[in-house]
C-alpha cells in the first residue's frame, strides 16, 4: 500500500515537477562518474532509468519495480542484501532510496561492501531543513501519514557521519528544488524565480539534496624491518623487528 502510495505521488505533477528537476540534474552528473558497473538501487517512486545518462556498460537494477525501457539488468532483492560480489561495483545510485527504507544505514553499508575503491555513491534525498521537510513535519505533527511526508528525511550531515564512518569522502553536491510543496502548477511556475533566487541566497534550503561520495582507498602503511645483530654463542643471529611507522 505505501509503495503504491508513493509511486502515486511520483506520478503527480508535483512529484514528476520535482523528478524532472532531479533528471536534469543528473544528465550533467553522471557521465562524468565513469566506470564499468553502475547499479540503481530501488527507486521508491516507481519505474524511472535514472542510470540512463551514465555511461557505465553495465547497468543493473536492484528493486522491486523498473520499467521495460531500463537498460539493463534487473534484480528482484532487498535493498539491504545485495546479490552482488565485494568490490564489484564503479557507480551505486539512491533516487530517494533511503527517505523510505527501514535500515538506511544497513544499505549503505551494502553499499560500501560492493563498491570498488575510487568508486562513487550518488544519493538524492529529501532535505529535512527546507519547506518540504517543514510541511512533512506539520503532517507528522497533524498525524498524517500521507506519501511522500511520512519519509525518513535524513539530514545532510547525519549522512555525510555515516559515510565518513564507512570510508567514504564527500566530493560533490548540489540543492535542488526551492519551491514549496504546491499542488497547483500555477503557482509553481509564478514561482519560478526561486530557483535562482534561493541557490544564490539560501543555497542549503532546497527540497531535495544530491550528494557525491567516493569510496576512499584504506591506506596499508608499509613495514620497514629493522635489523640488529645478537651474538650467540659466538654466532651472529639475525632478528626482524617490524616497526608500523606511521
Amino acid at each position: 500500500m505505501e509503495q503504491r502510495a508513493l509511486a502515486g505521488w511520483f506520478s503527480s505533477p508535483l512529484g514528476c515537477s520535482l523528478q524532472a528537476a532531479e533528471v536534469h540534474h543528473l544528465r550533467g552528473v553522471l557521465p562524468a562518474l565513469r566506470g564499468l558497473v553502475a547499479v540503481q538501487v530501488s527507486h521508491p517512486g516507481g519505474p524511472l532509468d535514472w542510470l540512463a545518462p551514465s555511461s557505465a556498460i553495465t547497468r543493473i537494477g536492484i528493486g522491486t519495480r523498473f520499467p521495460s525501457a531500463f537498460d539493463g539488468s534487473t534484480v528482484q532483492a532487498d535493498c539491504q542484501d545485495w546479490p552482488l560480489d565485494q568490490d564489484s561495483v564503479d557507480l551505486v545510485l539512491f533516487p530517494h532510496t533511503l527517505d523510505f527504507c527501514a535500515l538506511p544505514h544497513a544499505v549503505l553499508r551494502e553499499c560500501a561492501r560492493v563498491l570498488r575503491p575510487e568508486g562513487n555513491l550518488v544519493v538524492l534525498g529529501f532535505n529535512p531543513f527546507s519547506l518540504w521537510g517543514m510541511y512533512a513535519l506539520m503532517n507528522r505533527a497533524l498525524n498524517r501519514r500521507r506519501a511522500p511526508w511520512n519519509g525518513r528525511f535524513l539530514s545532510l550531515n547525519r549522512l555525510r557521519d555515516w559515510l565518513s564512518l564507512l570510508d567514504f569522502e564527500s566530493c560533490g553536491g548540489a540543492m535542488l528544488y526551492y519551491r514549496p510543496p504546491a499542488q497547483s502548477e500555477a503557482i509553481r511556475q509564478r514561482l519560478q524565480f526561486l530557483e535562482p533566487a534561493g541557490d544564490r541566497w539560501l543555497p542549503m534550503l532546497g527540497a531535495v539534496y544530491v550528494l557525491i561520495a567516493r569510496k576512499k582507498v584504506v591506506g596499508m602503511t608499509p613495514l620497514k624491518p629493522r635489523w640488529r645483530q645478537r651474538m650467540t654463542a659466538g654466532l651472529a643471529e639475525p632478528a626482524i623487528h617490524f616497526d608500523a611507522q606511521r
